[in-house]
């Protein structure tokens, strides 16, 4: 989905749950380059004691139900009284729990929290790109003239016994994730959600809320290149833009999904490289500040970009401070905090399995 000829579709009213915080307070944050992350050993200490490697997890009480922890907290930023203006719900997630009374089910644990609204409910899993795929099918509904209101929602946790098996792979930091940085040595997971709604023009009008961003396109690749290898020249990423965006669009900013990890910056870096002159455009990840948030990481992302295009400010890529030049891409380093009117933006995401999304969007 890429081309203008369609009815606009509009994004609106987004939260944002993550260590960094929610509402505005996660905002300043992100943009004065903060970073939300924490030792394991505070966060874990029964699992990992003497562990300083750093993660972006939110504070609670029992590990067996960080989903559901997860999921109140980030309704408790939900306006009830929208309940009833809601045509239905696209929701996504990864693997949730993995102890725990929903273990490897959050799909129960989503049902059991919206079921009293009787809302269609559609869930996505599909790694890492889980919230984007969400929102993009939920826009591609809306431009269908399947729905005029829908709510996008994405939400995941982080228990240590999927961090084990995120260590035992390699993808987790020793120390903390530092996307597209010299001395990068991989991601710091995170886990947190977010919800915004897309709406149609009369959508808009039946919800009485200010539009931030009209979504313009939307892509999708799947190279099935490795389980947790990206594909190194970057093309099927590339691809996946390309079917976002049309010849005419150039992201004023862009949110990469720099995990930190050597492969996917470079690759990721490629695949930029080869879609646009970056060197006309403001680029950053912001997992350095929250954590990778594995399925809630697209849409946490895109909401990210829709409220640089409002805002104007340009959150840095907290984690970074010596770029490596052997990428060629010139994301915003830590230390800068940028204010600059933007109109267009690009949020992107490549999950395992070779599961590539993008989001072009204009300020609305």
């Amino acid at each position: 989905m890429s081309t203008s000829a369609f009815d606009p579709v509009y994004a609106l009213h987004p939260q944002v749950l993550t260590a960094l915080g929610s509402g505005n307070e996660f905002w300043r944050n992100l943009c004065l380059g903060r970073s939300g992350l924490t030792p394991l050993c505070k966060t874990f200490p029964d699992w990992f004691p003497e562990d300083h490697r750093k993660v972006g997890a939110l504070p609670v009480e029992k590990n067996d139900s960080r989903l559901q922890t997860v999921l109140d907290r980030l309704f408790s930023l939900f306006d009830d009284s929208l309940w009833p203006l809601i045509d239905g719900i696209y929701a996504a997630t990864s693997l949730g729990d993995l102890i725990g009374k929903h273990a490897g089910a959050p799909e129960k644990a989503i049902q059991k929290k919206i079921h009293q609204h009787k809302t269609d409910l559609r869930i996505i899993s599909s790694a890492c790109s889980s919230g984007s795929d969400a929102l993009s099918l939920a826009a591609l509904a809306i431009r269908a003239k399947q729905a005029d209101v829908l709510l996008v929602l994405a939400v995941d946790s982080l228990c240590p016994a999927k961090l084990s098996h995120h260590i035992t792979f390699g993808t987790q930091s020793p120390t903390q994730g530092r996307p597209f940085d010299l001395k990068r040595d991989g991601t710091s997971f995170g886990e947190g959600g977010a919800f915004c709604f897309l709406a149609s023009a009369r959508g808009v009008e039946r919800l009485k809320k200010t539009p931030l961003a009209e979504i313009l396109g939307v892509g999708f690749s799947c190279d099935g290149y490795d389980i947790t290898v990206p594909e190194p020249t970057g093309k099927w990423a590339a691809l996946a833009i390309e079917r976002a965006t049309s010849n005419s669009f150039v992201p004023d900013y862009i949110n990469a999904h720099g995990t930190g990890t050597l492969l996917n910056d470079a690759a990721e870096s490629k695949a930029l490289r080869s879609s646009f002159d970056t060197s006309h455009c403001l680029v950053s990840s912001t997992k350095g500040a929250t954590g990778h948030c594995l399925g809630a990481a697209g849409l946490i992302e895109a909401i990210i970009a829709m409220l640089a295009l409002e805002t104007g400010q340009i959150p840095p890529t907290a984690g970074l401070e010596i770029l490596d030049p052997s990428l060629e891409l010139s994301p915003i380093p830590q230390t800068h905090q940028i204010q600059k009117p933007i109109q267009t933006a690009l949020s992107v995401t490549f999950g395992f399995g070779g599961v590539n999304s993008a989001i072009a969007m204009r300020k609305a």
